[in-house]
């Protein structure tokens, strides 16, 4: 190679080198400066929003899809289990001799695990369904008062309980299902009762059994049925909700409505994030480990209605803080655009599967406990 030919080499490599390292330097140049409008230029800020009202009201709910069956007393509450066995084979029609024990496999406590449960059994006169019963028809001439089984003793948490039914009562309930007839039994908590245990209901695996055995002239025989249905209702016993404080609870049922005014600086601002939060007062909550500790959240589309499609879940900031986080961006995004405020409904998780109650600080609260949004937000330099 000659002399010029490897000079144009070196000077080629040599251009190549330096446009490489130019294209890789981190510092910024004043390539572009100026091309964006100043109006187009945002902002991001944070803004801290308390909540302007808040209230917690209590409503009716049928409890049939529930996976435990309640029954007992406990710190005010008084819990009625109402069940009723079907597909029941015809071979157990007319049987003269017989007898027959309801099993129930416990699943869920509340109040002290050391305290008595009790209760008797009766016959349901009046017809009822799952999804139908209340506690106001239970209040009636719902049951008829002879007691016909019973059952008293502590039991654990997890423990299986044998309870011997009056034999005419078992007859009454075979023979009146050939003809259509299902009305079941009760379960009635004594006044010695200070403890609320919920069973497995037909919903679960461990649903109620009732074991029989019986002679039909010289044989002998033995049949257990486990399909059926179920319910419980619930009174509350002379307890006054506090005003300063709002209510969360399955089985019952209260929920809680929020409302936020915002003020005129959110107006038409980008939304980017907004979390609500609740902080919970550990002295009058009643939270068991049986119960998910979640709750949820629903856009309110006026007073008796909510946004199915809505649904937000909340839970702890961490395993140990007692402040419930629900991430509320779209329903800030929707009242920021100018829709209609009618605020939050917070619901318990499951509105069926105990007793778990959920206090939380009102509005009247010190301004660091009580309900807030926090917002981040954009806005133009």
């Amino acid at each position: 190679m000659d002399r010029k030919a490897t000079e144009f080499l070196c000077g080629f490599y040599f251009l190549i080198l330096i446009t490489f390292s130019a294209g890789c330097s981190e510092e910024p140049t004043s390539i572009g400066v100026g091309l964006l409008p100043t109006q187009d230029l945002v902002r991001i800020d944070t803004i801290t929003v308390t909540s302007a009202t808040g209230s917690s009201s209590q409503k009716p709910v049928n409890t049939g899809s529930s996976s435990n069956l309640l029954v007992g007393r406990a710190l005010g509450y008084e819990a009625r289990a109402i069940l009723k066995f079907t597909s029941i084979p015809d071979t157990l029609f007319g049987l003269s001799k017989l007898s027959a024990n309801l099993i129930l496999k416990a699943s869920y406590r509340f109040g002290d695990p050391q305290n008595l449960l009790s209760f008797t059994v009766h016959k349901v006169t009046k017809g009822w369904t799952e999804y139908g019963v209340i506690l106001d028809s239970v209040r009636t001439d719902f049951y008829d008062p002879v007691v016909l089984g019973s059952f008293s003793g502590v039991i654990s948490d997890t423990d299986s309980v044998t309870v011997p039914l009056d034999s005419a009562l078992v007859r009454s309930l075979l023979d009146t299902a050939a003809t259509g007839s299902k009305e079941g039994i009760i379960l009635v908590p004594s006044s010695e009762a200070s403890t609320i245990v919920g069973f497995h209901s037909f919903q679960t695996s461990n649903n109620p059994r009732l074991q029989i055995s019986y002679s039909r002239g010289e044989t002998q025989g033995s049949a257990s049925l486990s399909a059926g249905s179920d319910a419980y209702v619930v009174n509350v016993e002379n307890i006054v909700p506090d005003p300063g404080l709002l209510y969360v609870q399955s089985g019952v049922t209260y929920q809680s409505v929020l409302t936020f005014s915002f003020p005129e600086i959110l107006q038409h601002m980008g939304i980017h994030q907004a979390l609500l939060e609740l902080t919970l007062n550990r002295s009058s909550s009643i939270l068991t480990r049986s119960v998910s500790d979640s709750l949820i959240a629903f856009y309110r589309i006026n007073e008796d209605s909510v946004d199915a499609g809505s649904i937000l879940l909340g839970r702890r900031a961490d395993t140990s803080s007692d402040v419930y986080v629900f991430k509320v961006t779209p329903y800030v995004q929707r009242w920021i655009s100018g829709r209609i405020n009618t605020g939050i409904r917070i619901e318990p998780l499951s509105l069926v599967s105990g007793l778990d109650l959920f206090t939380f600080y009102s509005t009247s609260a010190q301004v660091s406990i009580r309900p807030r949004l926090r917002i981040i937000y954009s806005r133009p330099l």
